[in-house]
C-alpha cells in the first residue's frame, strides 16, 4: 500500500492580503444602486492595499457622472469596447492591484464582513 501525499490547505490571512472589489456597470438606470454599492464597498475596503474599482462598460456619459460622484480613492475605469460582464470583469482585474478580487454586482450591497 503506497502512501499518498498529504496536501496542506493554506488559508489566506486578510491582514497580509489586499482585496480589489470590482464593480461593473453599464446602465444609467441603475446609477443610484451603483453608488450605494460603491459606498458600501468603500466602507469595507479599509485594509492596507484594499481598493474599489468601478468599471463602466462602454458608456461615456455614465463614466463622467460616476467619476464625479464616487468617494475619493475609488478608481473608475472605462471598458472602451462593449464586451459585456465578462470583459468588464477582466478589465477590473487588470486595473486592480489587490492580491484577491471580489466581484460585486452594481445592484448589490456588500454585506458586513464581506471581504474580511
Amino acid at each position: 500500500m503506497s502512501s499518498s501525499p498529504v496536501s496542506k490547505v493554506e488559508f489566506l490571512d486578510k491582514t497580509t492580503c489586499s482585496v480589489s472589489v470590482v464593480i461593473c456597470a453599464y446602465s444609467m438606470s441603475r446609477l443610484e444602486m451603483l453608488l450605494a454599492a460603491v459606498d458600501a464597498a468603500t466602507v469595507q475596503a479599509n485594509g492596507p492595499g484594499d481598493e474599489v474599482v468601478v468599471v463602466i462598460d462602454h458608456n461615456e456619459s455614465m463614466l463622467a457622472h460616476v467619476r464625479a460622484h464616487v468617494p475619493t480613492g475609488v478608481r473608475v475605469v472605462p471598458n472602451t469596447a462593449e464586451q459585456g460582464l465578462s470583459g468588464a470583469r477582466n478589465c477590473g482585474i487588470s486595473a486592480g492591484n489587490g492580491h484577491l478580487v471580489a466581484f460585486l454586482d452594481d445592484d448589490a450591497i456588500l454585506r458586513t464582513g464581506g471581504i474580511d
